[in-house]
């Protein structure tokens, strides 16, 4: 009886905490979602960065003349403003003369056509590929029960979700999927349908 006053503020002290700790647990939450976004990020951009390495090699060995144009198209990707510079393929302390010879242009050969189309077919197909590989694993999991879900999520390396949210689990199992690679992918619907 005499103690209700400060048995009430300690009350409304401990409350408070408790309110505090779910406000930095939540923001731990997206603090975690984000560190997955910028995984998946960091993890294209490095396997971009090695795409265009390669191409620019095989531009200047195959066809040199082509490497300012796919310069110019690597910088439209990024708008107005450029913000790669790719090194030129000629040594800057050498010589160009002013008025090069003109060279009479190749005709492409139908193996040229059909190897581009046949890349970039291969390229479209790899891109789908994927999509159904992720779609068939998410298939699954919907099937699952809540707590079947978590226990199969927290199977993989994407962190600590036992306090999330399911919406930010199913965001984070979705961006862990996609930083994978299709082998990888294929290997998780093996061992589903193993078990």
């Amino acid at each position: 009886m005499l103690l209700n006053q400060v048995i009430a503020s300690q009350q409304e002290l401990y409350s408070d905490i408790q309110i505090q700790i779910e406000q930095l647990q939540e923001k731990q939450r997206h603090i975690q979602a984000y560190l997955q976004q910028l995984g998946s990020v960091e993890s294209q951009m490095v396997s971009a960065a090695q795409m265009v390495q390669e191409a620019i090699a095989s531009i200047r060995e195959i066809c040199p003349d082509e490497l300012i144009n796919y310069q110019a198209t690597i910088n439209a990707l990024f708008g107005n403003a450029p913000v790669a510079q790719l090194t030129a393929s000629i040594d800057p302390q050498t010589e160009v003369e002013p008025h090069p010879t003109p060279v009479e242009p190749q005709p492409e050969t139908d193996d040229q056509i059909v190897d581009v189309i046949v890349e970039a077919e291969t390229v479209k197909h790899l891109e789908t590929d994927k999509d159904d590989l992720i779609q068939k694993i998410e298939n699954y999991a919907a099937t699952m029960t809540w707590n079947g879900y978590k226990k199969y999520v927290s199977s993989y390396p994407v962190g600590n979700i036992s306090k999330a949210t399911k919406a930010d689990i199913q965001s984070i199992f979705k961006q862990y999927l996609a930083s994978l690679d299709n082998d990888v992918l294929r290997g998780m619907i093996a061992k589903i349908e193993n078990v």
